[in-house]
């Protein structure tokens, strides 16, 4: 395995890139979502502070760090994606449940506006401390698997405002593409207070002269993709297809048959050679199909392995009482020892519905990056001596963890009025019922018009104040079926 692979903690490489600059607005996306998680142990990452290792105080320093936050913080997570041990949101911070309508939000993003330092003496001249926005690219959920326990991968990078006019942000269209595509993603009557300065700053202050090469001196451009186009294409756009690349690739998830996106991908960049990951469980089980291991070698891939070193971390005496970590990173290495090294690193998996346009399928972004400065290249993979000699009898899917939504409900609770009420995006003919996580229904709604707010009454109201107090997740029961809501609190 070489050692030119990068590892950081996904928690300190954010600090990093933050560092004592104040926030001033912070958008995260996610496929699922821990909110509890999230207030604790991700919340804090944005302030250069030390919070308090007791989850209590640590939320009351987060709730005072928050009121300095001008736009405030928002999460767009899929409306499905709330974890089965999820635990309840406290603070203030914009939760918007969001849908795809040909597939899923999972985008893994953070995009962080922060405010830059200034001298006191310039601060007297009037001049205006400059912005600049850390955008993340990650393949890690607001999750503590996500942030904790798997191996993920992600990208940061940072866009300043420009010194002089030469300076270019090639990624700019691409950041301006995938706020587009999550504003699309919500209800069309959403506030987006977060997402519209982040906007505004990449409209009006973000370098603006436009890249007219996708490399510079042998050195390609680092990329945002988000479903411009089909992977294989945006690819080939990018003219990665005219070198000579060996193709590495980590996902946890694929095509379910005939391996098509890795097929598309190989038709498009006819790499010399390709390897895949192959994905065990604890007790090395593989986990795919049978059908999924023989159209990948059908391919012409070999499967491989990750060394135990990035699977189960410490001193190599003692791995193998480790148990390993599972490998949830997505990772598309193009790589020789003389052309460079290209690194496709995010959210999309080896299947067609996170290879495919945003319009038509999933929201996906990963970043695009050059590493051709790193030395001694070589192999990340090492490939199978022998084929796995037994399959999981369950195969994990990417939505294992998600629940089925029948309609897009939303409930809203304002404090300062002490009112709540409730949303779909599409009529609901059924009676709808919302209960606490023990089963006392709190309301009933007899059906439910599409579009607008609907007042819940001042029993209604009454009654879940009295429960969001203690926990922000609820249930809707209706028709046959049942899934947990997060309560969006504002005030």
């Amino acid at each position: 395995m070489s050692s030119d692979i990068p590892k950081a903690v996904l928690k300190d490489a954010l600090a990093e890139a933050i560092g004592s600059r104040r926030v001033r607005a912070a958008v995260f996306t996610t496929f699922t979502f821990d909110p509890g998680f999230f207030e604790i142990h991700v919340l804090p990452t944005l302030f250069d502070r030390t919070f308090h290792q007791s989850d209590k105080m640590c939320r009351i320093q987060a709730e005072d760090a928050l009121r300095d936050v001008r736009h405030g913080v928002a999460v767009y997570y899929d409306r499905s994606g709330i974890v089965g041990d999820a635990t309840s949101a406290q603070l203030d911070f914009r939760r918007i449940a969001v849908a795809r309508k040909g597939g899923v939000f999972h985008p893994k993003v953070a995009l962080i506006l922060v405010e830059n330092p200034i001298d006191e003496s310039d601060i007297e001249a009037g001049y205006q401390p400059s912005q600049s926005l850390v955008v993340a690219a990650l393949s890690a959920n607001l999750t503590r698997s996500g942030w904790w326990e798997n191996v993920e991968t992600g990208h940061l990078a940072v866009i300043d405002a420009p010194d002089h006019s030469r300076d270019t942000c090639p990624f700019r269209p691409d950041v301006l593409k995938l706020i587009r595509e999550i504003r699309a993603s919500a209800p069309a009557d959403e506030e987006h207070a977060c997402l519209d300065a982040i906007q505004d700053f990449v409209r009006r202050e973000a370098p603006r002269r436009k890249a007219v090469h996708h490399s510079v001196g042998g050195v390609f451009r680092t990329r945002l993709f988000v479903g411009q186009k089909p992977l294989d294409a945006w690819l080939r756009d990018l003219r990665l297809d005219r070198h000579h690349w060996n193709l590495e690739i980590v996902s946890p998830y694929f095509d379910a048959d005939n391996a098509t996106a890795l097929r598309r991908l190989m038709e498009a960049m006819e790499p010399r050679q390709v390897r895949v990951h192959l994905p065990t469980d604890g007790d090395g089980r593989a986990l795919v199909s049978p059908d999924q291991y023989a159209s990948v070698e059908e391919s012409g891939a070999r499967w491989s392995k990750i060394d135990d070193g990035i699977t189960r971390p410490g001193a190599r005496a003692n791995q193998e009482s480790v148990p390993p970590r599972r490998v949830h990173a997505k990772v598309y290495r193009f790589w020789s020892k003389h052309d460079g090294e290209v690194v496709l690193v995010g959210s999309p998996n080896l299947t067609m519905a996170a290879h495919g346009r945003a319009a038509a399928g999933n929201l996906e972004a990963a970043f695009l990056m050059d590493r051709s400065h790193i030395k001694g290249r070589r192999w990340w993979l090492n490939p199978l001596q022998d084929s796995p000699s037994e399959f999981a009898k369950e195969l994990e899917t990417e939505d294992r963890d998600s629940e089925h939504v029948l309609c897009d409900l939303a409930l809203r609770f304002d404090w300062t009025t002490g009112s709540a009420a409730v949303r779909v995006d599409s009529d609901w003919e059924h009676p709808l019922s919302v209960e606490t996580p023990t089963g006392l229904e709190l309301f009933t709604q007899p059906r439910l018009k599409a579009g607008s707010w609907h007042a819940c009454g001042p029993d209604a109201s009454q009654a879940i104040a009295a429960v969001i107090e203690a926990t922000s997740l609820l249930v809707v029961r209706t028709n046959g079926s049942s899934w947990r809501i997060l309560v969006r609190e504002e005030g």
